[in-house]
């Protein structure tokens, strides 16, 4: 099947000198509850969190309109002020695959 989407992935970074800053107790905790709210925005725009992957978020969302709503509030209401994020994606065709993630599943 395909259809079109929009994907959207956000990066807290310089999450590095966060550890050697904090401490890796610290910025573990500070990583995934800003990992969290990512993941928070992404469904409160409409999107789905396809996979966490460390400091960073990867979802999905039906339109641009959406994955950019998503992409701006990342950009401008972070809850730390001083988390810096790096966030992107494309828009276009997505040829999904069928439930449970093989190759041709759901034909």
């Amino acid at each position: 099947m395909n259809s079109s989407s929009t994907v959207v992935f956000a990066d807290l970074t310089g999450s590095t000198p966060l550890y050697e800053t904090l401490g890796n107790q610290r910025a573990t905790e500070t990583v995934m509850r800003l990992t969290q709210w990512m993941g928070d925005v992404m469904l409160a725009h409409g999107g789905r969190v396809v996979k966490k992957l460390g400091d960073g978020v990867l979802g999905v969302f039906g339109s641009a309109t959406q994955g950019v709503a998503a992409s701006t509030e990342l950009a401008t209401q972070p809850p730390d002020p001083s988390a810096a994020l790096a966030r992107g994606g494309p828009y276009g065709n997505a040829r999904r695959r069928g439930h449970g993630g093989s190759p041709g599943g759901g034909r």
